[in-house]
């Protein structure tokens, strides 16, 4: 066997482009769109899609969306700081945990982003319920980020837009299901 070559899921240029490639389908298909919100964990989801979408259309919004269990990106487009912090458990799985504090994608969104906002765990448990009542879809808590900020009308200035929402994944155990649904 050779040797292995770890590639970071969210602190690498090619992963991030990758990724970014979602923003180039979102404005193919709905050219009209005003905003883009998206979950973050590490950052290079969003940046990737910033990184595609903003010189296209430079005036479109992008939202990051956090679980406030796990806020490192918000925290840092607040203070700066880059500091690994406290993190509880979540119902966001997928977006928890800090970030590598050389990360590239500090940098990326700080310039790419408009505005990060926070979700709390009832928020994203309302999102989660919302998305399988109203369109069958099940999806995990950090799937679900961007339903429950525009649920609960946590980020600024997107009243009126057309938002397209980042639904980005659908692994949740049963025992979760459960509980989100009891």
């Amino acid at each position: 066997m050779g040797a292995a070559t770890y590639v970071a899921p969210y602190n690498d240029p090619d992963v991030i482009a990758g990724q970014g490639t979602i923003g180039l389908e979102i404005l193919e298909d709905w050219p009209e769109c005003d905003a883009i919100a998206v979950p973050v964990g590490g950052g290079g989801l969003i940046a990737g899609i910033g990184t595609w979408a903003k010189p296209i259309r430079p005036d479109l919004r992008l939202v990051g969306v956090q679980p406030s269990a796990s806020p490192p990106m918000y925290a840092f487009r607040e203070s700066g700081s880059t500091k690994p912090m406290p993190i509880a458990p979540t119902l966001s799985d997928g977006t928890a945990g800090n970030i590598e504090r050389g990360s590239i994608t500090w940098t990326l969104c700080k310039r790419l982003l408009d505005e990060v906002v926070l979700v709390d765990e009832e928020e994203i448990a309302n999102a989660m319920r919302w998305s399988i009542t109203e369109h069958h879809l099940l999806l995990e808590g950090s799937g679900a980020l961007g339903i429950a900020a525009l649920l609960a009308r946590r980020a600024n200035e997107l009243a009126g837009r057309r938002v397209a929402v980042v639904c980005t994944g659908r692994n949740v155990d049963v025992e979760t299901l459960r509980a989100v649904l009891g």
